[in-house]
């Protein structure tokens, strides 16, 4: 009986490890998201002609809910990890 559970707790730990290793997965490719469309923004205008502009300017309720999207799942991960370090303890 003893075995089994070591293993259990084995199984479970090594579980929560990949969960992990999946969010902050998430959340780093979700920043390097949101500060390449920074990037974009702020050196964009210097290149763009003003029919560029124009045209680009469409898209901006999709672009500014792609950084809602982007910045929720950073705050989530961030929220998620103080919860799991707040409940150890």
């Amino acid at each position: 009986m003893e075995q089994f559970n070591l293993e259990r707790e084995t199984a479970e730990f090594d579980r929560d490890r990949r969960k992990w290793q999946i969010r902050r997965r998430f959340a780093i490719s979700s920043f390097v998201q949101l500060v390449s469309m920074t990037m974009f923004y702020l050196v964009a205008p210097f290149f763009m002609s003003v029919e560029q502009a124009t045209i680009f300017s469409n898209f901006n309720a999709i672009i500014i809910t792609l950084i809602g999207f982007f910045t929720g799942l950073v705050m989530l991960y961030m929220g998620a990890v103080t919860y799991n370090e707040a409940k150890k303890q």
